[in-house]
């Protein structure tokens, strides 16, 4: 994840759903990130390992909380920052 402009904080989690009309599980393996503008970072996350389990594609998603500032804006990848 790379944090590209904003004024916010925020922490970052991955969550994933075995299908698009699933409730999204956390599948971060209790890593929390923290990103700022400028800011950019490996996200770990076990959404393959979990799709194992149900045989099936895994969809992943992205959660952020903000604890301060107003936005921000970036690219996340798959594959790499």
């Amino acid at each position: 994840m790379n944090c590209k402009a904003g004024t916010a904080v925020y922490n970052a989690r991955v969550f994933a759903s075995p299908d698009t009309t699933g409730s999204p599980f956390d599948v971060s393996g209790g890593h929390v990130y923290r990103f700022a503008k400028g800011s950019h970072g490996y996200l770990v996350n076990y959404a393959y390992e979990t799709a194992q389990q149900y045989g099936t594609d895994c969809y992943a998603l992205i959660r952020a909380e903000r604890i301060s500032g107003g936005d921000a804006s970036g690219a996340w990848s798959p594959d790499s920052i």
